[in-house]
Formats: structure tokens, sequence, C-alpha cells
């Protein structure tokens, strides 16, 4: 006996996913407001974005008609796009530096991205610490002659003092990275597009660091008449990038103004030599 066809009505049915934000459906980042629309119409603010503003206005006290506006609109079942992009820039505005951005990076992006150059702080900690403790073992031993742990020393000697001061640099460039994550996120204003470009900020502060050890003798730092370890010098470079980079800046225009001036001194010619020759 053939089996009759099952009826696809009787399967049981999906329930739809929700985002708990009280628009009745799951949202994509381009469907904020419940209804799919063409991609040239999409808003530019996201449901997460409005309704963590609205939060923030209402836990914060601010008073503004457009509030008690956004918030109907936003639970409309078919709200205005430009209306509510319109109430969402003007409720902004009264909370500025403060943005629905700004919330909900703050509260997701901040913590993550500091996790990660927490990583990379601790690795450039112990490379430039490591150091150190490695110079006080090696004062403590006596030297082979061949081996293992001669070859060892040797990378230490040739490659790894090289490299510290590039190490402290970069340091100083995690602790500034951090510290200005940190306050951002605390002040819930930070942005993600703001750190792009991080690892880039503690390539150059190594680099500036070595180089700055290497082009300038490290007794010629002082702090107020205290001179400054080399180490101190590489991790405040790291730390300063900015002032740093402005200095050098200024340093080669000094130079090259100097190299204009004695490259006319020599193109110009005496009073003597411009004089016509008796006959």
């Amino acid at each position: 006996m053939a089996e009759e066809p099952s009826n696809s009505s009787d399967k049981p049915q999906k329930k739809a996913r929700t985002t708990g934000t009280g628009t009745g459906g799951w949202l994509p980042d381009w469907m904020p407001f419940g209804k799919a629309v063409p991609r040239t119409e999409r808003p530019v603010v996201s449901t997460e974005e409005v309704f963590a503003l609205l939060k923030y206005a209402a836990e914060t006290g601010v008073e503004d008609e457009c509030l008690a506006a956004l918030t109907e609109e936003i639970h409309q079942s078919e709200p205005s796009h430009s209306k509510v992009a319109a109430l969402y820039a003007r409720l902004a505005a009264k909370t500025k530096p403060i943005n629905g951005r700004t919330l909900v990076d703050s509260r997701e992006e901040g913590f993550t991205r500091l996790k990660g150059i927490s990583t990379v702080t601790a690795v450039f900690f112990i490379l430039a610490v490591g150091n150190y403790i490695m110079d006080n073992w090696v004062a403590d031993i006596v030297e082979p002659e061949e081996g293992t742990l001669l070859f060892w020393l040797n990378v230490k000697r040739y490659v790894w003092d090289y490299l510290t001061p590039f190490f402290w640099g970069a340091l100083g460039a995690c602790v500034f990275l951090m510290k200005r994550v940190q306050d951002t996120a605390r002040d819930n204003v930070y942005e993600h597009h703001q750190m792009q470009g991080w690892a880039t900020r503690i390539l150059i502060g190594g680099v500036l660091a070595a180089i700055v050890l290497i082009i300038f003798d490290p007794s010629a730092f002082t702090a107020e008449t205290v001179p400054l370890a080399p180490a101190a010098i590489a991790f405040l470079t790291g730390l300063g990038v900015k002032a740093v980079y402005g200095g050098l800046e200024r340093l080669i225009e000094e130079v090259a103004a100097k190299f204009s001036v004695e490259g006319l001194r020599r193109a110009r010619p005496t009073a003597d030599q411009s004089a016509p020759s008796g006959e």
C-alpha cells in the first residue's frame, strides 16, 4: 500500500528568534525596525544603538520631548526611518559626546580590545624586564668556552640586548593604549573606529624608541638634572610617540634650514669675484 504524502502543515513550525527589543522579530543589523528594506534605504543607526541611547537618556534624567517621541516612534509597527534618525540625532546632541554607538562599543568592543592589548603588553613586559633578569643571572655564572649555554649567551649579547630598547618602547605604547581604552570605555565614549591601527602605534613606539637611543647620546636626556636610564628613555618615547615624533620633525626642519642657508652662502659669489676685472 502506498503511503499518503505527508502534509507540510503538520510539521512543527520554528519559532522566530527575537532580540528582546520589543520590535517583534529577529532583526539583523541592516533590518533595524522589523521590516526588510532595500540597501539604499537602510537607516544609518541600528536598533541596538537607538535602544542603548534611550536607556542611557532615561537613566541619566535627560529631559527633552524628543526622548518620548523617539520611544513612541521606535515601537511603531512600521516606524519612519527618517523620523527615527532625526529624533536620534536630536537626542544624541543632548547627550554629546555619548551616543548609541559609543554606548554599544564601550560595553562590548572596549572590554574585548582591552584584553587583546593587555596580552600584548604582558609579552613586551616579559621581554623587556626579562633582559635585566638575565643580566643578573649571567653576572653570577662563569661563561663557558663552548656549548649550548655559550650560544644562548651570544644570542642575548648580540640580539636581545639590542632589541631591548624596542621592547621598552613597545611597552610604553601598550600602556598608553590600555589607559586610553580604559578611560574612554569607562566614560562611555569609546568608539571602535578610533582604535583601528593600534598595532601600528605599538610598532611605531618600539621603532622610534630604538632609533632615539641610536642617534642620540642617552646621557643628554635628563629630568630636572637627573639622568634618565636608556630603558626609561625608550619607555617614555613609546608612551609619548606623538610628542617625540613632533620633536624629531622640528629637528629635521632646523637641519634642513641650516643646510639651505649654507648652500646659499656657498653659491653666492663674493664681491671680489663678481667685480669686473680691469684692463
